[in-house]
């Protein structure tokens, strides 16, 4: 493996790191703002349909760096 694809491989696992780390402390944020202010349980849900689509994304990144990884 050469030091460019390296470096792009880590690159790729930064950033879904960082998508897994920003999601879940967005969502909960979100949840505490949430109970203070007293929103709708359905307006909450929104949130954690998108919580579920930034963990989704962060999964799908991953695998996609596993799968290169085995590759070469």
């Amino acid at each position: 493996m050469d030091e460019g694809s390296r470096h792009t491989e880590d690159m790729a696992s930064r950033r879904a790191a960082l998508i897994f780390a920003g999601t879940a402390l967005s969502w909960l944020l979100v949840q505490w703002a949430g109970r203070a202010y007293g929103w709708s349980p359905l307006f909450l849900l929104v949130f954690d349909v998108l919580a579920l689509a930034g963990f989704v994304w962060g999964a799908v990144l991953t695998v996609r760096i596993w799968r290169k990884r085995r590759k070469e």
